[in-house]
């Protein structure tokens, strides 16, 4: 172990106590080969069993590199062509376009989460069958493409579901099975599988909440966005594998020069907020940033009693993993204690990313963060939006009246439903929130409410509200999403507002 891993032990420890995590496992490689794997605290609490190097965790967002892998796979032989659109892998309508125009979506528009696709998360609690989730309904009732396609990034999950769902029509198999067949087992990884494998059951760290209890195994309807799980051991692989730099048991799934593409090629560029960090995104799904003095390629995920990082340093051949199943550990501050004792001169940036992983991809609420990323704090609207609105929320239960009004002073009102926004049952979170801030930015008004709506996918659980809308030919077009307490859902819905008075 490098001297200077030695005092990351104890810290790690000390994080873990304070934050009340069952157990983290980490683990960092350079140059094909792993200097330190260790795992700390309990994979399962209540049946005492360790965090080792090799057990299995939920990985989260960090999902997505490896379903760009397996479409790669694909596009390499001719079978899926990235610039073609996304509705012709698809049955029946497709996405819909209420901006811009469907054909613009493209599976590289997908994978760079620029095809106008709003936010989207949908955690499935209770799936006894094992069965996919129908997600070619919930495309259906999900897939609408509220910007151009190629006007701004907006991360979603949704889009990750698809590039998977693509991945099943084209190959003829689950995405389970060709994600074991094509990339996990030429990659060695003995320890990485889709959903929980009851064979495995040992090997697999149980998830816990905030408040350290138990939370049992749940599905998504995206599973090329969330659903896999794999050990900090299986990762280094992984990561050596993206750094051009396969282990002598890894077969050579993708050409070389297709690996660099996906560690050069970026299709979306956005700033971090509050602390102004330019960020890449990649085609291999990896977040490209200059931190430390060096340049970073970097995976996150974090749901639900799971959270996960997985970190390139090309020019070092380094690669460092944190995996945890609790909720409550920022694990970009154990990341930063192993960069810091592997890389000389490497340098902490207080006020970058604070202790959130929104920008590199999240599937809890705080992904909504990528909605509102870099807001201004400013309040008084552009003249474009100045003025008395009204219009609707569209849903498949039909449409929900909503009124908004901006006046040049500053001062807004909104009403959903019939209820104002100071009413009793609907008002502002505040300007701060996990969602973002309320205010303008690039043309955008965005802002986190307290309210309902009122559709049956919503009334599944407590949730607040979300929207995002801007001025376009003379109407306020946009989305207003319903957003879980628990983190277990963001249902979208086209919201469209005509002006009444300037």
């Amino acid at each position: 172990m490098p001297a200077g891993l030695g005092a990351v032990e104890p810290a790690i420890i000390k994080m873990m106590r304070r934050s009340g995590t069952a157990s983290v496992t980490v683990a960092v490689a350079k140059n094909g080969r792993i200097v330190w794997e260790e795992g700390f605290g309990w994979a399962d609490r209540e049946r005492k069993i360790p965090a080792t190097p090799e057990t299995a965790y939920r990985i989260a967002s960090l999902t997505k590199p490896f379903t760009v892998t397996g479409l790669m796979t694909l596009v390499e032989k001719g079978l899926a062509d990235l610039d073609r659109p996304v509705n012709d892998y698809l049955e029946g309508p497709g996405l819909v376009a209420h901006a811009g125009d469907a054909h613009d979506a493209t599976l590289r528009r997908l994978v760079y989460h620029t095809s106008g696709l709003p936010a989207y998360v949908n955690i499935i609690r209770n799936n006894p069958s094992g069965r996919e989730p129908d997600i070619d309904e919930s495309i259906r009732e999900y897939g609408i493409l509220v910007t151009s396609p190629g006007e701004r990034y907006c991360y979603s999950n949704l889009g990750y579901g698809i590039i998977g769902h693509v991945i099943s029509r084209i190959s003829g198999r689950s995405y389970s099975d060709f994600m074991r067949e094509e990339v996990f087992e030429p990659l060695g990884m003995a320890h990485t599988y889709v959903l929980e494998a009851p064979d495995l059951e040992k090997s697999t760290a149980r998830m816990y909440d905030s408040k350290g209890k138990p939370i049992a195994p749940y599905d998504f309807d995206h599973r090329g966005a969330s659903a896999i799980l794999s050990s900090a051991r299986d990762l280094v692989g992984f990561g050596f594998f993206h750094l051009n730099e396969p282990l002598p048991d890894q077969a050579r799934i993708l050409d070389g020069r297709t690996v660099e593409r996906m560690h050069e090629e970026s299709g979306a560029t956005f700033t971090d907020y509050p602390g102004s960090v330019k960020i890449d995104y990649l085609l291999g799904s990896f977040a490209r940033v200059d931190y430390g003095g060096y340049t970073l390629h970097v995976g996150t995920g974090g749901m639900p009693g799971a959270a996960s990082r997985l970190t390139l340093v090309p020019s070092e051949g380094l690669v460092t993993v944190v995996l945890c199943n609790g909720e409550k550990l920022d694990l970009w501050e154990v990341e930063k204690l192993l960069l810091a004792a592997m890389l000389p001169g490497f340098r902490d940036e207080p006020g970058l990313f604070g202790d959130s992983t929104a920008a590199q991809g999240d599937d809890s609420t705080s992904m909504g963060a990528n909605f509102a990323a870099g807001l201004e704090e400013t309040i008084a609207p552009p003249d474009s939006f100045a003025g008395s609105w009204s219009g609707s929320i569209s849903t498949s239960s039909g449409p929900i009246p909503v009124q908004m009004a901006f006046s040049r002073n500053g001062s807004s009102g909104l009403t959903l439903d019939g209820f104002e926004l100071d009413g009793k049952f609907l008002k502002p979170i505040g300007r701060r929130t996990d969602l973002g801030e309320s205010g303008f930015h690039d043309g955008y008004f965005s802002s986190v409410l307290f309210g309902k709506i009122g559709t049956g996918d919503a009334a599944r659980g407590r949730h607040v509200v979300m929207i995002e809308c801007r001025f376009r030919e003379g109407r306020l077009t946009g989305y207003a999403a319903a957003v879980a307490i628990d983190q277990t859902f963001i249902f979208p819905y086209w919201m469209e507002l005509r002006r009444l008075a300037g």
